[in-house]
């Protein structure tokens, strides 16, 4: 995503709602791929013991892509050596 001006083959028809995801020094949000297709974004929240992600998706997600999604915040929250926590949100 980083290394492309047009991210509209990526984004499809959500190129204007990621567009709000970039920072003013043009930093991309970090990304949910599926497929090749860019299907959300997500912010992580360190607490003591564990890993706050909020899922912003730009569609409703399938219960097979969630289950994915949970599997990486999973893993994520075990290299961190913390629990995670998974919340998702409408974009």
């Amino acid at each position: 995503m980083l290394g492309y001006t047009d991210r509209r083959h990526q984004l499809g028809e959500h190129l204007k709602s990621y567009g709000s995801q970039v920072a003013s020094n043009g930093m991309l949000a970090p990304t949910i791929l599926i497929d090749g297709g860019v299907v959300g974004t997500w912010k992580r929240t360190l607490k003591a013991r564990s890993i706050s992600i909020r899922v912003k998706q730009f569609r409703q997600l399938t219960a097979a892509e969630k289950r994915g999604v949970f599997k990486a915040a999973e893993r994520y929250g075990q290299f961190l050596g913390r629990e995670s926590v998974v919340e998702f949100a409408n974009g």
